[in-house]
């Protein structure tokens, strides 16, 4: 297929989405970001929150998910190393059987194993260079292994927000929080303005997801730096949308996994203008004189953001807390 025909069956799924009538609320969250800002993170945390039970996933379908996504990153480490030992040699069909089962086979138990005994710098360079990956030390250590093993393990909501799996389809996720309606569409990827227009003057609230550990990516459609792509974005948001709502939430993710790749990526080898100290709060300060689009909002606390009770705080309704560092 053709990338022409591709871009215009994405388009005329948008529009399908869009046709999709969204039930009224009196406030209205519109959640917006970037490819792995953290909205699937943010929108997992508010269905577990969620009083609405349709809205979340129970025991069972939690855990497929949690197991499928470890699946799917034990698939981009067999296709990555290459790894040629007699052991593993069925190890590719017995992935592509159990990423439609969840199942993992004991050569998969092994392999996990032997990644994080023998390649743990490799696996250290993935999380930090592969988008949707950068977890992947948290389901190859020891302890997680363990559960993956265990009869009846508890897959918490803790083991869900670290899964960061990509979107392709063009939907609107829409749920109910306490007295609001959040509503996601994603992805929004080339299609920015025609989300916007279709929300203009609806929205009592905007939390927009910026992802700081994206400086040191490279966008695989433009070849842009992914950190900049995202703050281009917002700029296109403030300056084409007609209405911009009064609380806007400027929200800053992934700070752990940003100063952990300072340490050994600086952050003027990718933002040559940069010349100040390899520190987080500088950059961050840098960033925000760098964007007028940023600074004309409120500028709030910072707040590492990795659990459920911060995700609870950043979905309450707070006039003071208009920026966050997730």
């Amino acid at each position: 297929m053709s990338k022409r025909k591709q871009q215009k069956l994405h388009s005329q799924a948008i529009d399908t989405a869009l046709r999709r009538r969204i039930t009224p609320c009196k406030k209205q969250i519109l959640i917006l970001g970037a490819c792995s800002s953290g909205k699937s993170t943010f929108r997992h945390g508010i269905y577990h929150l969620s009083k609405e039970t349709n809205s979340m996933m129970n025991a069972e379908e939690r855990e497929l998910h949690i197991r499928k996504y470890v699946i799917r990153c034990l698939d981009i480490c067999w296709q990555t190393f290459k790894i040629v030992d007699f052991k593993f040699s069925n190890l590719n069909e017995e992935i592509k059987k159990a990423r439609k089962s969840g199942v993992f086979t004991s050569s998969m138990i092994e392999f996990m194993k032997y990644l994080t005994m023998l390649k743990s710098e490799e696996l250290e360079f993935i999380s930090h260079h592969f988008r949707y990956m950068e977890n992947i030390r948290y389901f190859f250590s020891e302890n997680f292994i363990a559960k993956l093993q265990a009869i009846n393990a508890d897959f918490t909501i803790h083991d869900l927000l670290q899964t960061k799996i990509p979107h392709s389809k063009s939907s609107i996720y829409e749920f109910s929080f306490e007295t609001s309606k959040l509503i996601d569409p994603s992805p929004q990827r080339n299609e920015k303005r025609k989300w916007i227009s279709h929300f203009d003057n609806t929205m009592t609230r905007v939390i927009y997801l910026i992802s700081l550990a994206d400086y040191n990516l490279t966008d695989s459609i433009s070849g842009a730096n992914c950190l900049w792509l995202a703050l281009q974005n917002f700029s296109e948001f403030v300056n084409y949308s007609e209405y911009i709502p009064a609380d806007v939430s400027i929200v800053f993710t992934k700070l752990d996994l940003f100063k952990e790749k300072l340490e050994k990526y600086p952050f003027s080898d990718y933002f040559t203008e940069y010349t100040g100290p390899n520190d987080s709060e500088t950059i961050l300060t840098f960033l925000l004189s760098q964007n007028t689009d940023l600074t004309q909002f409120n500028i709030g606390n910072m707040l590492s953001m990795n659990n459920i009770d911060n995700i609870n705080y950043l979905a309450q309704e707070n006039e003071n807390v208009p920026r966050f560092v997730l």
